[in-house]
């Protein structure tokens, strides 16, 4: 944006207060950067006075509800000399912000700058002070002071000397906060039910959420007891054979799931691995804080207990972070935040049972996700080799998505175990070779006749859901020449949301050509001419499933409107037909009526046309060159694609690949375009990869064998996944069922 513009001439729609407009009008050498297809705004500018935080997040908010925005950021500059103790509450402000780790460690603090060194002393325990170390918050602050004054400062952060951390006043002002806050919480339940209906507050007297001891839907409700010494608990299995008591006696080995522990309770014993072990000793020193989590890989409960030192000092000992323990003792609240906790009688060492693989044929895992997949898998790479490793497999393949930073943890702990790793990744790919005509046919667009259709169907899918309504015009130099709609009786009933989204009825398709009828009709109307849709894959995909269930031929060649626009109106971010409609001036139509659609789809077919023959494009060939020549691979849509390194080529061009996705063709996730993978392809082994590929797309569309099979021609082999990775697909009417899954 121009930056010789002030804030309100670039922010036309914001009208501030006077007391923001003053501040606005100080600021100079603006500049903003906008990100439309996030909806974010980042604006620098420098000021001749310090603003407060609390002014610039106000009007940050105020331009975001202005603009219906995701994110305002306005990013301050300042003349260096006006950084001083004075302006560190600001600094703070801003950490609070944007640090992970910060908010409440702040609250009274001693601050000391020198020639380029700030010390801030926190009154805080060291682990507090490591734990504002370890979130990065002296780099966080210096950042911010570079940021908005231009100055190199390094930043320590200290415990204050002569602080000394009363354990016993925290805990009681933690539980005075609490109770303050049950009491207010209470106070808040009787005002509402005293302005509630008599039916209300019969419905509000039970509480309205369950507590929810597990985010699992499938673990084991009771313990299973697979032999003498052997249990399944929660998602786990133990071995209680050589059970080690390391505190207290009198065991009793009768697990309950960790999911069960929902209520106060004696006489308990829990199985699980150990976490996050943490042990202090009272202010007078007499006494220890021990503090545990067990997890069954189901549920999970803190184990807490306050013993005479040396009463627990073996138990402190031998209490061990991954380590697998069987705890007898009694479930009650926490005296300090109320949750329940198990507080142990005795504590025993037993033994994790761990997951086998059985199998005469070792398989090699080909497809896999560490912790560097974000959201897909919580296992480490090292963990992963060993797993498969001490299953007996002679190699595994790490594939994570969009980065190869697994690979030196796997590659180190292969080393050690004499274990094969095959380095992949699941990747980005664009077929930027992709075309907006799928046919052989050539045509003029001022001297041929087209047809643009639309269609409405039951959902998303091809193979699983049916018409209900087709449109159509005839087009031929800016003029419709006749027209062709009829409802169509898709053979089951339409959904409740469809019918709200297009106003199609049950009864308004009651008595309506069935598909087969519909489709000949149309394609009677069509004459064999080229036809235009919008994202037409879709469509035709539903014509094409019809006409192969009752042998019609569809041989038209077709246009996909959606790429033709990517190409001629490159400065949009979106594409959609409403959208299009806007940026023409074309008015408004009834959105999602197929005769209606194709109408507008015309109109706006012949605004394209028009800017095609003002770059001298006037048929369908040269609009194919041109678009060839000028493809834009952020503009495409992503499918995964898994790549798999054979050698030492291999892995060069895949390192290549994934330098040039960050460096060339990043947009939300670095891409793959195919033409650079068919540059780089030696070495490399590659797959179809999952439900997000390019294959079983082309499959849910409904594409032909034939065309199936050239798209499966690219790749060197074809992954088949078990029915539980796909079955999202059902859940978003996709696909009918797992027939239907195993169909694919």
């Amino acid at each position: 944006m121009d930056n010789q513009k002030n804030f309100l001439e670039i922010f036309k729609r914001y009208s501030p207060s006077q007391e923001h407009r003053d501040i606005l009008l100080k600021a100079s050498n603006i500049r903003a950067r906008k990100d439309s297809e996030r909806r974010m705004v980042e604006v620098y500018a420098f000021f001749s006075e310090l603003v407060s935080k609390e002014d610039l997040y106000a009007i940050e908010a105020e331009i975001r509800e202005v603009y219906s925005l995701e994110s305002v950021r306005i990013f301050p500059s300042y003349p260096e000399n006006f950084f001083g103790n004075n302006y560190m509450n600001e600094v703070i402000t801003e950490l609070y912000r944007i640090g992970a780790v910060s908010r409440g460690f702040f609250d009274k603090y001693e601050v000391c700058i020198e020639a380029g060194h700030i010390t801030i002393e926190v009154y805080f325990p060291d682990g507090g002070v490591n734990l504002l170390c370890d979130g990065k918050a002296p780099q966080l602050i210096a950042a911010i002071i570079k940021s908005e004054f231009g100055l190199d400062y390094k930043v320590d952060i200290i415990k204050r000397k002569d602080f000394e951390f009363d354990y016993s006043a925290y805990e009681r002002e933690q539980r005075e906060a609490a109770m303050a806050m049950r009491a207010k919480t209470a106070t808040l339940t009787a005002a509402n039910a005293e302005k509630a209906k008599p039916e209300e507050k019969a419905a509000d007297a039970k509480p309205q959420y369950d507590r929810v001891t597990s985010l699992s839907f499938d673990g084991n409700t009771e313990a299973e007891v697979i032999s003498d010494t052997v249990y399944g608990v929660g998602n786990m299995t133990f071995d209680i054979a050589d059970a080690d008591i390391i505190y207290g006696g009198g065991f009793v080995f009768s697990p309950t799931p960790i999911r069960n522990l929902s209520s106060p309770a004696r006489g308990i014993c829990a199985f699980g691995r150990v976490l996050s072990v943490e042990s202090k000793t009272t202010r007078r020193g007499d006494k220890t804080i021990l503090n545990f989590v067990i997890t069954d890989n189901d549920s999970s409960i803190y184990v807490k207990t306050v013993k005479p030192t040396d009463d627990i000092s073996a138990l402190v000992k031998g209490i061990k972070n991954g380590m697998a323990v069987a705890v007898y003792g009694t479930v009650k609240p926490d005296s300090f935040d109320g949750e329940l906790c198990l507080d142990p009688s005795s504590v025993a060492k037993i033994k994790i049972v761990e997951r086998e693989d059985n199998a005469e044929e070792k398989r090699v895992e080909l497809h896999l996700h560490t912790q560097l997949s974000a959201m897909d898998s919580v296992i480490s790479p090292e963990e992963a080799v060993e797993t498969a490793f001490r299953w007996g497999h002679k190699a595994i393949a790490i594939t994570d998505h969009g980065n190869v930073q697994a690979f030196p943890q796997a590659m180190l702990k292969a080393e050690k175990l004499g274990m094969k790793v095959i380095y992949g990744m699941e990747g980005y790919f664009v077929d930027d070779t992709a075309r907006t005509v799928f046919g052989e046919a050539d045509a003029i667009f001022e001297e041929s006749e087209f047809v643009i259709f639309d269609i409405e169907t039951t959902g998303l899918s091809a193979l699983n859901n049916h018409i209900t309504e087709i449109g159509a015009v005839l087009v031929k130099n800016g003029e419709i020449l006749d027209k062709f709609c009829t409802y169509v009786d898709p053979g089951e009933p339409i959904p409740e949301n469809i019918v709200r989204l297009t106003g199609i009825t049950d009864e308004m398709v009651a008595g309506a050509p069935g598909e087969a009828d519909a489709v000949r009709s149309f394609l009677e109307f069509t004459g064999g001419r080229i036809l235009v849709a919008h994202n037409a894959n879709f469509d035709t995909g539903f014509i094409r499933r019809v006409c192969e269930e009752n042998g019609i031929a569809f041989t038209n060649t077709y246009i996909d409107t959606v790429a033709m626009s990517r190409y001629i109106n490159s400065e949009l971010q979106r594409h959609k037909l409403d959208i299009l409609a806007d940026y023409f001036g074309l008015g408004g139509f009834n959105h999602h009526r197929a005769s209606d659609d194709a109408e507008m789809l015309a109109k706006i077919f012949f605004k394209m046309t028009d800017k095609l023959k003002e770059e001298g494009v006037r048929s369908i060939y040269e609009m194919n060159a041109a678009m060839t020549d000028k493809v834009d691979c952020l503009k495409l849509n992503t499918r995964h694609i898994i790549l798999l390194a054979k050698n030492q080529a291999g892995l060069k061009n895949l390192y290549k690949l994934v330098s040039m996705g960050y460096l060339n063709y990043y947009k939300k996730h670095p891409r793959i375009p195919k033409t650079v993978l068919n540059e780089y392809r030696e070495g490399l082994i590659i797959s179809a990869a999952c439900s997000e590929g390019e294959l079983y797309e082309a499959i849910l569309a409904g594409k032909t064998h034939n065309e199936l099979l050239e798209i499966a021609k690219f790749y060197d082999y074809l992954e088949v996944h078990p029915l539980c990775n796909d079955r999202y697909l059902i859940d978003k009417g996709l696909v009918q069922d797992e027939e239907g899954l195993k169909k694919i």
